[in-house]
């Protein structure tokens, strides 16, 4: 019985569960209960657990002891099995089993799929955010620490008839996503526009807007950790106080996992982004006395329909794009329910 005990032991170890990390170790017939040590602590007993038929590993076995691995911490350990039969009898405690568990993943967005079950995705997630001083100038600019080789945005409002010239970062330029003016007199001309980087320099740079000419406005940088950086970013929206009641918009092609960029430029001495939306460090109220106010937030997609909004004014641009996670986003093949918790913790914990 001892040799076909150590044989168990060394078949069976897994880090692996329906539900939950645990290590496991295969029982023989008459065994009644499992005597576990992690990391030579103290004698934990604990009952034997039927055999799950789902895993084929554990079909040779009258039954599984199983230690729920959830709360240690990251790293290094090892566990020591003996089993206690029916009759009172107890094996030998076992030789140590040595396993690393390794520190979760990070940003994780778990998916729906088929009956609520899912894998998780990475999620493409904030870094850091700046707003630049309001400015009266051409080419206002900002020192930006930027961590990551993730895409990198910037949301520049400003008044008047100028245009952008071109933004840069660190001296690499930006790709402009989309733009919107307020439709009203030019003496209440509201600009507001998304620009983007899906690979930039990992380094502490300047953040530069070039105007055609002299104009007033501010601008706000967001840098992401865990972006794709092959496509970036899905279509532009933008609407405008022509377009009826708002400001608010449905960014209509979001995932989950996505990042939804919104920009607004209204005309309102303060401006007040919808519940949900996080605009940390990134509006300006009454934008060096000229009677707008504007600002960037940032809000976690909503599945296939992200919506976004502010404070209601009679005169508004805003724009919104979404931005995509390293994974790509979105629902995945479904598997059997069983079978898809599995591989969700295979991912999560790769054991």
């Amino acid at each position: 019985m001892l040799t076909r005990w150590l044989l168990a032991i060394c078949l069976c170890v897994a880090m692996t569960a329906q539900a939950f990390p645990q290590a496991r170790a295969g029982a023989w017939p008459g065994a009644t209960q499992c005597v576990a040590w992690l990391d030579g602590g103290i004698r934990e007993v604990l009952p034997v657990s039927p055999v799950d038929p789902q895993y084929a590993d554990e079909a040779s076995y009258a039954g599984i002891c199983r230690y729920d691995l959830t709360g240690i911490a990251a790293g290094p350990h090892s566990i020591e099995w003996a089993l206690i039969y029916s009759d009172g009898t107890e094996t030998a405690r076992q030789v140590p089993l040595a396993f690393v568990k390794p520190a979760p993943p990070t940003n994780l967005a778990f998916i729906g799929v088929d009956g609520g079950t899912g894998v998780p995705t990475m999620a493409i997630a904030v870094a850091s955010r700046a707003a630049a001083t309001p400015f009266i100038t051409t080419a206002p600019s900002l020192s930006f620490n930027n961590a990551n080789a993730s895409p990198l945005v910037v949301v520049i409002v400003w008044q008047s008839a100028t245009t952008i010239s071109s933004v840069t970062f660190n001296g690499d330029a930006l790709t402009a996503i989309i733009s919107e003016t307020s439709d009203t007199a030019p003496g209440l001309l509201g600009n507001v526009a998304v620009y983007g980087i899906k690979v930039p320099d990992v380094a502490t740079g300047n953040v530069v807007v070039t105007f055609s000419g002299s104009t007033e406005g501010s601008f706000y940088v967001v840098s992401t950790s865990d972006g794709d950086t092959t496509t970036g970013w899905r279509t532009g929206y933008s609407r405008q106080d022509g377009d009826g009641t708002g400001p608010g918009l449905t960014v209509v092609d979001s995932q989950n996992g996505d990042l939804v960029i919104h920009g607004a430029n209204v005309y309102a001495s303060t401006i007040t982004f919808d519940a949900g939306e996080t605009t940390t460090s990134t509006t300006n109220n009454n934008i060096v006395g000229s009677g707008f106010s504007g600002g960037l937030s940032t809000k976690a997609a909503t599945g296939a329909s992200t919506t976004v909004g502010c404070t209601d004014v009679s005169v508004y641009g805003e724009v919104a794009v979404s931005l995509i996670p390293a994974s790509g986003g979105g629902a995945v093949a479904s598997l059997p329910p069983r079978q898809n918790q599995r591989s969700r913790l295979a991912r999560l914990m790769h054991y």
